[in-house]
């Protein structure tokens, strides 16, 4: 071996070693989300609803892959096109998606009191296994139904002894 197959074996040897940097975001939206496209400075075409419904999908992982890694994908308070995102992701090498939502919350007695609650899931759940976060919500409509700014009303435990 020559002395710069040595050294480069050697470097090789070290990258191994060292850590990497991963781009990931933690909170994105997706055309799904209530708020997509309002942003003035956003290109409408680029960011056109129509360009990633159906077969879209696949056009929307393109855009994000250069960026990022892992995309954490949560709309407000719906979790559908995340779902179909992390399914399709999957099949990927150059990115994975994880599906989650944000949950527009309201903790009771403080009424006026509103959080946003990320929730992160596996990118293989499905959208009707998120959907028991609203177990039992009265009055909570379907994930295709929703329009995201629903509030989730969280009920304080109480301990009845």
């Amino acid at each position: 071996m020559t002395p710069y197959e040595e050294l480069n074996a050697a470097v090789e040897k070290l990258l191994e070693q060292t850590s990497r940097f991963v781009p990931m975001a933690f909170h994105l939206h997706s055309p799904a989300s209530h708020d997509w496209g309002k942003r003035l400075h956003a290109d409408k075409a680029r960011n056109a609803k129509s360009r990633f419904e159906g077969a879209g999908v696949k056009a929307f992982l393109d855009e994000l892959a250069p960026q990022f890694r892992i995309a954490c994908v949560t709309d407000h308070m719906r979790v559908g096109y995340a779902c179909e995102l992390a399914k399709a992701s999957l099949a990927r090498k150059d990115i994975r998606v994880f599906p989650g939502m944000e949950v527009n919350c309201i903790i009771a007695p403080a009424v006026n009191q509103r959080l946003h609650l990320l929730v992160v899931f596996p990118p293989g759940k499905d959208a009707a296994s998120i959907e028991r976060i609203f177990a039992g919500a009265k009055g909570m409509p379907s994930d295709n139904d929703r329009t995201g700014q629903e509030e989730f009303n969280a009920l304080p435990v109480t301990n009845s002894t």
